[in-house]
């Protein structure tokens, strides 16, 4: 796993009492898998997984930990997985624990007294953001995980790229 625990201490993604939710980590394991088996494909992702279980080649470590890279005769810098993966993965935990399912139905968390509870919505749909910004696209290869790949792209002979979607208050 590439993401930690310690990567969500710190505002803007802390996340808060992480000794309580006991699924927290078994959480970031899986939505790390799926967020990099979509951004990289799943051939590029199992040659990866096995290459950093062992002794990895340079190729394999630069797409883990970043590399300045040239594209069009320009420097540009990817800062590596975790960079993009930590704001991603704390979008979906706050959107997945916005709310709580009990005997009785789904419920929010009641506000402690002489507070008002706010909307999760915006720090979800920025963090999210941020995320897909790093990732990047055929419009935005300027230091980011695509412009990396396509710079790089003999390295990665398997890649294959899915855009992410979307996210925000609507679901849309």
């Amino acid at each position: 796993m590439l993401v930690a625990l310690s990567d969500f201490e710190d505002r803007p993604y802390r996340i808060q009492d992480q000794e309580e939710n006991k699924d927290l980590e078994s959480f970031l394991e899986s939505k790390e898998e799926d967020i990099l088996r979509a951004l990289l494909g799943t051939a590029t992702y199992n040659d990866f997984i096995t290459a950093i279980a062992g002794s990895p080649a340079q190729k394999w470590i630069d797409l883990r930990d970043g590399k300045v890279y040239t594209y069009g005769g320009v420097e540009y810098e990817y800062k590596g997985l975790v960079d993009l993966l930590v704001p991603c993965i704390f979008a979906y935990w706050v959107k997945e624990t916005n709310d709580k399912y009990t005997n009785s139905g789904t419920v929010r968390n009641s506000p402690a007294m002489n507070s008002t509870a706010v909307s999760p919505a915006r720090r979800i749909s920025e963090a999210y953001a941020r995320f897909c910004t790093k990732v990047g696209n055929e419009c935005e290869y300027c230091d980011t995980l695509y412009g990396f790949m396509l710079a790089n792209s003999s390295d990665y002979p398997d890649w294959v790229f899915k855009e992410p979607e979307p996210m925000n208050q609507f679901d849309i």
